[in-house]
């Protein structure tokens, strides 16, 4: 079976548990490695080489604007997602602008994730590999 991989990266051990339970229910993902601090991030990003890293929007020591551009850079081909609390205009028009291709929020996290998936679904079909 074929998966597109995910990287969960999350300061609040709560919410990457939640995402990464989520994200287990879709059978053409599966979440390949959790990050906990800013620090290591984009050296577990080049190292796992997931297709799509979820981040959160305040991420300490690398926000998930600073991933998605970096990302953006590298021309790394991961999709990036950033998570905050805030639904606001300007953090979207901030994530799109880093590189990011959505911004989902986290009080409505099992709803933006399933918009986000079946969005991606379509985008990472190329992507997925066994």
């Amino acid at each position: 079976m074929e998966h597109t991989t995910v990287l969960v990266a999350d300061h609040h051990h709560d919410i990457r548990k939640i995402i990464c339970e989520y994200i287990g229910r879709f059978p053409n993902y599966r979440v390949i490695g959790e990050v906990g601090d800013g620090q290591d991030l984009m050296q577990q990003v080049r190292k796992l080489k997931p297709h799509m890293l979820v981040v959160d929007i305040d991420f300490p020591q690398c926000s998930g604007f600073q991933a998605a551009r970096i990302v953006r850079e590298e021309h790394l081909d991961i999709t990036v997602v950033i998570a905050t609390m805030f639904d606001d205009p300007i953090y979207r028009a901030r994530a799109l602008e880093a590189g990011a291709t959505s911004l989902l929020t986290k009080a409505t996290l099992k709803q933006s994730l399933e918009t986000t998936f079946q969005f991606q679904g379509v985008v990472l079909g190329s992507h997925a590999r066994s």
